[in-house]
């Protein structure tokens, strides 16, 4: 048998395991605690898609200039790469969150008061050419 093998087995069992007990204490619970988890997932999962790529390439031209063994770049490229991705996923969340959510905010409800839509059947002015000078 292989020891990392029955790592990852016994990993994947426990986490098994701990499901089921959460939802024999209260299905209720284990759905708001999954469902808060996967809702930050969600959101710190857009900075893994925006960045992953340039730190895949990063990290696989340096273990080429460092002349390391194939296995090992992919195994470290895409751990890099995963924390990276999530790290800046979690700042940009956090940055819009916690500043650009209201700024966003303000600017759109005062776009909305300047570009008031008109009703169906209203006339709308026709537009006006001007000739070049």
């Amino acid at each position: 048998k292989d020891p990392q093998m029955v790592d990852v087995l016994t990993c994947a069992g426990a986490v098994i395991a701990a499901i089921h007990v959460l939802r024999a204490l209260d299905d209720r619970l284990a759905s708001i605690a999954a469902g808060k988890h996967l809702a930050r997932a969600g959101d710190w999962s857009y900075g893994l898609y925006l960045i992953h790529v340039p730190i895949l390439i990063a990290v696989c031209a340096a273990g080429a200039m460092l002349s390391a063994p194939a296995k090992l770049v992919f195994v470290v490229a895409f751990v890099v790469a995963g924390a990276g991705g999530l790290a800046f996923g979690w700042a940009e969340h956090s940055i819009y969150a916690n500043h650009l959510r209201a700024l966003a905010n303000t600017m759109s409800a005062s776009l909305t008061t300047v570009f008031q839509t008109k009703r169906v059947g209203e006339h709308f002015p026709e537009p006006v050419l001007v000739a070049p000078p």
